[in-house]
């Protein structure tokens, strides 16, 4: 269901409509080719996934996102280098 919805959302920053994909392997292949696109405008893309740590049924690895997207860059969440208060 992730991929289908950052799918979705990635095909919306493009003004395009998401290439209808059978099941998640084929949605996140979808959006791994949209972080490889050059955006519209130049600009640069800030994917953020909350409850990573919850989801059933599979683990996010070193390969959620593509090495070589032209939009994306990863950076390490301060709540997991450091303590955060809880909310």
């Amino acid at each position: 269901m992730v991929f289908a919805s950052l799918a979705g959302r990635m095909a919306h920053v493009y003004g395009e409509k998401v290439t209808q994909a059978m099941d998640a392997q084929q949605y996140r292949g979808v959006f791994s080719d949209y972080l490889r696109r050059t955006l519209p405008n130049g600009g640069r893309v800030l994917v953020v996934l909350d409850g990573l740590d919850e989801a059933a049924g599979w683990e996010a690895g070193a390969d959620l996102f593509p090495k070589n997207s032209k939009n994306s860059g990863a950076w390490p969440d301060p709540c997991r280098t450091k303590p955060c208060a809880a909310s």
